[in-house]
């Protein structure tokens, strides 16, 4: 089997087509399905095909954004998977990929305010607010410490949602273990992706 492109481009919601062909011996059926998406609505018409050899079949995929239209780039993955229809020794099916990538216009803004924070029992809870007008990824970027004197005196464990749209606001929580007492610095650091600045704010607790 043989699918191009391997590759498809969208500047916004639209369509494109993708060709899969049998270039086998055998009559084959080809099951079309969304693996992936970052938030992206996809359409896959027609999501199955019965293709004799030789023979090739076309699959629309229709494509927009799900949920607002922020500007930047959303990708998603499509996969075709071929089932024989004649049974042999050995099952053996073929399953290749198709990347699409949606490019929505717009000034991409990444501002992430870092807000209060109080504490509960071995817990930091701070408060974030989303000012951008793109989605903020949080899980896996956010990186906190405790420092006393400049000297780190623990790690902070983030628990907190994985994204946070435009808008929104949410509270991060911070484990710690630490049997130092009395006043310390908290440092928060959260990454905005590549190509943009971190955001980062020290607060002044007593533990």
């Amino acid at each position: 089997m043989s699918v191009s492109p391997a590759k498809l481009a969208l500047d916004g919601p639209g369509s494109r087509t993708i060709r899969v062909r049998n270039a086998g011996t055998g009559r084959v059926v080809v099951h079309v399905t969304r693996r992936w998406a970052d938030r992206i609505w996809l359409r896959l018409v027609p999501s199955r095909l019965t293709l004799r050899p030789g023979v090739s079949g076309v699959v629309t995929v229709r494509a927009a954004p799900r949920g607002r239209a922020e500007p930047g780039e959303r990708r998603a993955t499509i996969l075709v998977t071929t089932q024989p229809l004649a049974r042999g020794r050995v099952d053996v099916r073929v399953r290749l990929g198709v990347r699409l990538t949606m490019h929505t216009e717009g000034q991409v803004v990444r501002r992430l305010v870092l807000g209060s924070a109080h504490r509960r029992a071995h817990t930091i809870v701070i408060s974030l607010v989303n000012n951008g007008n793109v989605t903020v990824r949080l899980r896996g970027r956010i990186a906190a410490v405790l420092l006393r004197r400049g000297r780190r005196v623990a790690r902070l464990q983030p628990q907190s949602r994985a994204m946070l749209s435009p808008g929104a606001r949410t509270t991060v929580s911070l484990r710690y273990e630490t049997r130092v007492r009395g006043a310390v610095s908290a440092l928060v650091r959260v990454a905005l992706g590549t190509g943009a600045r971190s955001v980062e704010r020290r607060y002044r607790l007593r533990l």
